[in-house]
């Protein structure tokens, strides 16, 4: 396998991608990767008596604590900006996902697999310019 140097961790919810990719993403950030913890929604503040502000200020923690942890992983963050209640179709969402992969040049892609299917059967390798390497958990 030739030198990794582009990793993406991705994590459905905030610190997913941490959590699971954070082995993985310390190995190949030494090795002079540069790695990614993709988040794509962020908790949200779900009392329903808080205010704008009190939300707010829940997201921006959530935020802080995604960046600390990734950079203590040698990762950087993204966040997609969805929110677990209106996530665009799968379409749409593959779609983002394979711009990305190959704006990025992205050798690695970390990720959990789910019922609803794995992104890993949507991008077949390295003739399509998107990542030939997909490491799977279930």
């Amino acid at each position: 396998m030739s030198k990794v140097q582009r990793v993406v961790s991705i994590g459905a919810h905030s610190l997913d991608a941490e959590l699971m990719g954070g082995p993985l993403l310390l190995k190949y950030a030494k090795q002079g990767a540069h790695c990614t913890c993709m988040h794509v929604t962020q908790g949200r503040l779900e009392d329903p008596n808080a205010t704008k502000e009190e939300c707010d200020a829940y997201l921006k923690e959530l935020l802080d604590q995604n960046q600390r942890a990734a950079a203590k992983l040698g990762a950087d963050t993204l966040w997609l900006g969805y929110v677990s209640s209106n996530m665009p179709t799968t379409e749409v969402f593959s779609d983002r996902l394979e711009k990305y992969f190959i704006d990025e040049k992205v050798d690695l892609v970390i990720h959990r697999h789910t019922k609803a299917g794995t992104i890993g059967t949507r991008f077949p390798g390295p003739d399509s310019g998107c990542p030939p390497f997909f490491i799977i958990f279930w």
